[in-house]
Order: structure tokens, then sequence, then C-alpha cells
């Protein structure tokens, strides 16, 4: 043992960033059993990323090594050559085939692990040499570690010979639903498709709502009473529809309860995707003979086990759905004992003409809860003190007819991007660069804002702006007027709205991003 050379490997793994380079590779594998097992583990990582004249070199020595050692650095090293492969096609060799071919078990066992996570490295026209290499592995494999990462592999593989072998080989269930996962999702051209929950007829729409939200839809439109199932979900009338929803801006996220469950126990949820699965199969576009990719939502609460032993049960039932988390069409919730299906590849067109990148843009489920506790009428003149991207204005201009909408704010990105977005929603809206306090303009009926609270503004922060602007507010809305913001700091806008001479009238709790909020509604 060269007690120079470990220090000065150790050394260089104590320096942040280092990779081994083409000459530290010999050095390297001649003290590789001399150095501590932590130590081992952090080279080894850094073999995975190594450059290709140090893959090479790395390949050329790994034969020669002893077995105990070709165990350790197989799985990085095969890594590493695949990687480097993959980017340079004319370096492919038969290194892999070698690698799998060697007389030690953990050797094989070693580079089935390393082939298994790195398939998308292999290219297709080697991918068949290798799976065939592994199915004769498995057919006279005893080491019942080496058969599981020979299984495992197989089982990413996304192979139809795989897939066969596998059935034959009495595969565990996890490997073979992997496989046949990855199978249709590959065969599967529509994989975007769109989802048309329109066409399910269900035991009505369940919708997911901002905190305080929901209570503040179920007094109008079409949630008016609404069933209350959990904390901001609510499930409307049995008659009302999917597209009913388009016009109704407060949900955040809904679905059509497909069947009640007595229990959310495997057989019971399948038991009723198993009885829509007709309806729901042609409510999803897809490649002909691809099945709908569905996936378990959070509401089930359940463990990954479950998770496994459901998509095991819905794979058995042939039904024409299988559970794939990556790329699912629709997500199966559990509520109370309704089991409802979102869809998650839909146009929501409510929002599309919103810039959501531009700094300080609303929520737009709160901008509409803000228009809709406005009350706005036809020729009312309204304007936005604080507008950012306009979602306010843009929305009340949509669903009001013949009104007077006036935007400020002291950004000019901002005004840049409310201009844009107006345009793109067909909305008729004015917008101007300028501080609210100095803006003149005749008295409105209707301010609608969501102020920049917490947010760097002129004139001594937020706050102070804030404050002032109340105390000169009052002469700026006529004698019917009202001003409906929503507040981060509801005792202190009631306070200084007071002190404006204007009294608080609505007060609308509202939890958004951890804060206790308020949707507030002031008169004189």
């Amino acid at each position: 043992m060269n007690i120079q050379v470990v220090e000065q490997i150790r050394f260089s793994l104590s320096q942040p960033g280092w990779t081994p380079g083409r000459r530290d590779m010999s050095s390297l594998f001649q003290v590789w059993r001399s150095l501590a097992d932590s130590e081992r583990e952090g080279l080894a990582k850094k073999l995975t990323k190594i450059d290709a004249p140090s893959v090479r070199v790395a390949v050329e020595t790994l034969p020669t090594l002893d077995a105990r050692t070709r165990g350790d650095l197989a799985r990085p090293v095969l890594k590493s050559y695949l990687r480097s492969a993959n980017k340079d096609s004319g370096s492919w060799s038969e290194f892999p085939l070698l690698c799998l071919g060697d007389g030690e078990p953990r050797v094989r066992k070693a580079s089935a692990q390393a082939i298994g996570s790195s398939w998308d490295d292999i290219p297709r026209v080697q991918r068949g040499v290798i799976v065939q290499k592994l199915i004769n592995l498995l057919e006279h494999c005893e080491d019942p570690s080496e058969k599981k990462a020979l299984l495992d592999a197989l089982g990413k593989s996304g192979d139809q010979q795989a897939l066969d072998a596998l059935k034959t080989s009495g595969a565990g269930a996890r490997n073979l639903l992997m496989l046949e996962r990855d199978l249709y999702r590959d065969g599967d051209a529509s994989s975007d498709g769109q989802c048309h929950p329109e066409r399910l007829a269900g035991h009505g729409i369940v919708a997911w709502f901002t905190a305080g939200l929901d209570a503040f839809a179920r007094t109008n439109g079409l949630f008016l009473g609404a069933e209350i199932l959990a904390p901001g979900v609510l499930k409307a009338d049995a008659g009302v529809k999917w597209l009913d929803l388009v016009g109704h801006y407060l949900w955040r996220r809904s679905g059509v309860a497909i069947g009640r469950v007595n229990d959310s126990s495997v057989s019971h949820l399948v038991s009723v995707l198993v009885q829509r699965a007709a309806g729901i199969c042609d409510s999803t576009e897809r490649a002909a003979g691809a099945p709908v990719r569905i996936r378990l939502g959070r509401c089930t609460e359940r463990s990954r086990s479950f998770i496994w032993e459901f998509a095991e049960a819905l794979s058995k039932s042939n039904c024409g759905m299988i559970n794939d988390g990556r790329a699912p069409h629709w997500e199966v919730r559990v509520v109370h004992d309704l089991v409802v299906l979102v869809p998650l590849k839909i146009e929501d067109k409510r929002f599309s003409w919103r810039d959501a990148s531009t700094e300080g843009a609303s929520d737009p489920t709160i901008a509409a809860a803000l228009v809709m506790a406005a009350g706005i009428k036809p020729g009312e003149r309204v304007w936005d003190p604080f507008c950012g991207a306009g979602t306010e204005l843009i929305l009340a201009a949509k669903v009001v007819n013949k009104i007077f909408a006036q935007g400020t704010d002291i950004n000019q990105g901002a005004i840049d991007a409310a201009a844009k977005a107006a345009d793109v929603a067909g909305a008729n809206v004015n917008f101007e660069v300028g501080s609210c306090l100095d803006f003149e303009g005749a008295p409105f009926d209707v301010i609608v804002t969501n102020p920049p609270f917490g947010m760097r503004t002129v004139r001594g922060g937020a706050r102070t702006l804030l404050e002032e602007f109340f105390l000169t507010v009052r002469k700026r809305i006529s004698d019917d007027g009202r001003i409906v913001l929503l507040s981060h700091a509801p005792s202190s806008t009631v306070l200084w709205a007071r002190d404006g001479g204007l009294r608080c009238v609505t007060r609308l709790p509202i939890k958004l991003g951890g804060m206790d909020c308020q949707l507030q509604v002031f008169s004189k």
C-alpha cells in the first residue's frame, strides 16, 4: 500500500467539486481497498460523473482488479460509461455485456443495478441485446440478491420482450406494473390529450377553494347553499354540470363525483372505477388502445404500499385504466364517501389572459372574489389604485357590461403587462403609471384592489402609503360608493378607514399563504 497515494486521494476527496481525472484512475484503483467505507462511498458517487478519457481508463482497468473491487466499482464505472457512450455513439463497445458476463455474482448484480437506472442512456439498437442478456442470466440465476437486481432492471426497461419474460419468471407485481406502465406511456402518442369531464354524468360537481372563499361561494351562484364536504371543499347541487363552471371564477380545482364508497379501501375504489370505466375512457383523449392514466390524490391519505396494491388491482381488472403517477389524465380523490375524479389535463380558459409572472399579480380566485363582493353594476366607474397586472379590473370589465375601468400603479412593467392582458382578454380598461395619492380623477363608484402589503413601495413603505390613502380616499368615491380590498392587516385597515370617515360593512376571513387575511368592504 502506498501511503502517499492514499493521502493524496483523501486530500482530493476533501476538495469541493473534485472529480477523478484520467491520471487519477490508476492510483485510485490501486489504493481502493485501503480507503475507509465512507471514503469509498463518496468516491463511488464521483465515479458516476467522470469524463470520457477517465471512463476509457476505468473500462480498461476494471477487468484486471480483484473480484471484491470489481463488485464495488462495476456500478459507478458502468453508469459513467453508459452516460458517456450515450453522448458519443461511436464509443459504444461490449463493455456492458462483459460486466454482465463476469464470473462473480456481485459484479453481475452491480452491473444490473447500473443498467436498471440508466436505460435512458442506452441506445434503442443496444437495448434488445442487453435485455436478452438479462433474461438469460435470470433463467440461470441462483443468488437471491442478483435475481432481484435482474428483475428490477428488466422491470425498468420499457421492453415488451422483458414483459413476456417477467410474466413467466414469477416476478413481483411492482416490476410488472412498472413495465406495463412504461410500455403504455411509450406507446401513447397522445400523452398530452385533454380530459373532458363534461362527458361524465356523476353525482355532482365537487370544488376546492381558497379557505374562506368556500363560504363566500355558498352565498351566491352555482354553489348557493352547497354541501360542505371538508374545509374548503364544496359539493354543488346535482343539477350543476361541468360546463356551468366556465363562468364561475372562485374555484381552484374541481372534479366530478362518480360514486360512493363505504370506505376508501382498494376494493371499494377499484369497484367504483370499474363501474364507471366506459365513461371515464370515453372522456379521455388518448392514442387508440392506450389506457387512461390515473393517480391517487392526497385526500386518500394512504401509504406507498396502498398505492401499489391499488395499481395491481386496477391492472388486473382490465378496465382500460392504469395507475401512473408521472403522467396521469385524472386524479382520484376520496372526500367523505364520495369518489371524485379530478381532471389534470384540461384547458381552463377562465384566466387564460392573465400574466402570472408579473410582480404583484393577484391570485385570480382572490381577484374574482373582490370583483364579486363589489357588486359592480353596468355604467359604474371603477378604479384600482394598486392595479399591478390588472386582474381585478380586467375581470370586472369582462363580467359587467359598459363600465369605466381605470387602473394605476407605480410599476411601469406591471402597467405594460396589464395593458397586454386586457388586449388579450378583449377588455376595455385604462391603465396609467402613477401614485394613488397623486392620481386625479372624477369620483368613482367602486374602488376594488389588492394593495401591496409587505412589498416595497414609495413614500415610506406599504403601511404608510395605505394609511395616507385611507385618509384621502373618502372624497374620491361617490355618495353610494364602496371600497373593496383584500387586507393582510385587517385591524389596521379598519382603523385607518374609520379615521378617514369610512365604515366597514363586510369582513370575510380568508386564509392566504398561511396569513389570516380579510376581504373587506367599506362605505361612507
